[in-house]
């Protein structure tokens, strides 16, 4: 069995999707919980999959049970101590990771909050 490592990072880009930030959301604060499903298309069962951001996220965590939050940061390729893990992922399986996004009231609004998240998977 093989892991995979996961590295989520931002590609900014409002016209292609993603939840918009306005300026009144930006100016009062604003909590949002997006749920992504990750699936195993590879040939490979892999015996852990870690996620984790790239270190120059702000505003995001993460959760593989929608309770416990975290922040696991780190460049590609680096695994942090902290990253988010789920253990054995079949061929064809999926699971669900929940990601909170806060932005905190008098956050100056910038178009950057606006985010797609994309994510780069290495299998060893």
């Amino acid at each position: 069995m093989a892991e995979s490592l996961i590295f989520i990072k931002v590609r900014y880009d409002t016209a292609a999707g993603g939840d918009n930030v306005s300026a009144g959301e930006a100016s009062a604060g604003d909590v949002t919980v997006f749920t992504r499903t990750l699936r195993n298309n590879n040939r490979v069962r892999p015996s852990q999959v870690y996620l984790w951001f790239d270190p120059s996220i702000e505003f995001y965590e993460m959760s593989a049970n929608n309770s416990d939050w975290s922040t696991p940061k780190s460049p590609p390729g680096v695994k942090p101590a902290d990253a988010l893990a789920f253990a054995d992922v079949p061929v064809g399986g999926t699971v669900n990771v929940y990601l909170r996004r806060t932005i905190p009231a008098g956050t100056i609004f910038n178009v950057q909050k606006d985010v797609i998240f994309w994510g780069s998977c290495q299998t060893i």
